[in-house]
């Protein structure tokens, strides 16, 4: 009977040892936007109510995200050879938003920018309430949209892009 105590006791501690494994898998949410998109691009300006102002046409092209290597929550957004930064990728409950941190870039003509993340996407958090971000992938759209804005360094006038892609 002794025997029979230990082996229950071994077998109830053996199922109890590996259905509490922390092995579970953990999804990198980044991994569902990473490709090509296909954008359209439009230029705002702050108008003197602080609205936004379409300025110019619409133009188009192509830009590519990648996972950042150096920012586990990063991404790298890129047309051409102009490169950018974006981070704190976090769960929405329709996919996911994030920042565009003030960063310098060089666009294809090697201007130098200083650009800054705009909040112009509207995502529910998975607690249920609708938030302004930077950024944000769509899930059921595969829809790429990311807003920044940087000083026109011949007007001074301050310039919000936005760009809305979809996934190639």
């Amino acid at each position: 009977m002794n025997k029979l105590k230990s082996l229950l006791w071994v077998a109830l501690f053996a199922t109890i040892a590996f259905s509490c494994s922390d092995d579970e898998e953990v999804v990198d949410v980044r991994a569902q936007a990473v490709g090509s998109y296909n954008y359209e691009m439009t230029a705002y300006v702050i108008n003197s109510s602080g609205a936004l102002t379409q300025f110019g046409s619409s133009d188009d092209g192509t830009f590519s995200v990648a996972n950042d290597p150096a920012n586990e929550s990063g991404l790298i957004i890129s047309e051409g050879s102009t490169k950018f930064t974006a981070n704190k990728v976090t769960l929405a409950s329709n996919g996911f938003s994030f920042d565009v941190p003030a960063q310098t870039i060089k666009d294809d003509d090697g201007t130098t920018l200083s650009i800054s993340g705009y909040n112009g996407i509207s995502l529910t958090s998975t607690g249920g309430s609708a938030t302004l971000y930077n950024g944000g992938y769509i899930t059921s759209t595969k829809k790429f949209t990311f807003w920044f804005q940087t000083v026109d360094p011949d007007s001074g006038i301050t310039v919000v892009f936005k760009f809305d892609g979809t996934k190639n």
